[in-house]
């Protein structure tokens, strides 16, 4: 199933790529044909919208600086149109254009990250407050056989009332920790230890 799910993802990812830089030699091939009028630059930002489907922030950049490259060669394999002034502030645009939907996408890039690693911090959370949860049960499990143990003479004959009473003791203080770590809400090493070992 991982397998099957790694291989997919793989698939997508390269048909982006693929995509990507098609979009790219496309808007090249049609910038080259249009008058150097026109501003026919701003479509380069086709492929930086398109690499966010990658969520390779290093892909987009790169993808911004080869486009802001190809925006000036533009202005040499471009048909001569319209006036000079004009033509510079087209590019100028073109390229503003494309670093505002790169930047945009490098903020995008930044919360998809902050947001994956806050769903595995939550995660986490779970499935430490489980595993508290499990061994609490598990101990007053064996806290509830000790007591039939503890009423049994022979087992205080055997072993004395001073260590059925530091048994007794024992298990409440784990109780008691099991229930502080229950509760814990700054899930920390340093919090935990410090609730752990607060009886030693």
């Amino acid at each position: 199933m991982l397998i099957s799910k790694h291989i997919n993802s793989t698939i997508i990812k390269n048909l982006v790529l693929i995509i990507t830089f098609l979009s790219v030699i496309v808007v090249f091939i049609f910038d080259s044909l249009i008058p150097l009028g026109v501003a026919a630059g701003v479509p380069y930002i086709i492929p930086i919208l398109l690499s966010l489907w990658s969520r390779n922030v290093r892909l987009t950049f790169s993808l911004a600086i080869t486009c802001s490259i190809l925006t000036l060669i533009g202005l040499y394999t471009s048909p001569e149109g319209g006036e000079l002034s004009k033509v510079l502030i087209n590019r100028g645009l073109a390229i503003l254009a494309i670093w505002a939907c790169t930047l945009l996408a490098s903020k995008y890039f930044t919360q998809i990250k902050n947001q994956i690693l806050l769903e595995q911090e939550i995660e986490k959370l779970a499935i430490y407050r489980q595993t508290i949860v499990g061994v609490n049960h598990l101990v007053r499990n064996l806290q509830n056989n000790f007591q039939l143990i503890n009423h049994s003479k022979s087992f205080k004959n055997e072993f004395g009332e001073e260590t059925v009473k530091l048994l007794n003791q024992s298990c409440k203080e784990v109780t008691e920790i099991l229930e502080r770590l229950e509760n814990l809400e700054d899930v920390s090493v340093d919090s935990i230890s410090r609730v752990a070992f607060s009886n030693v």
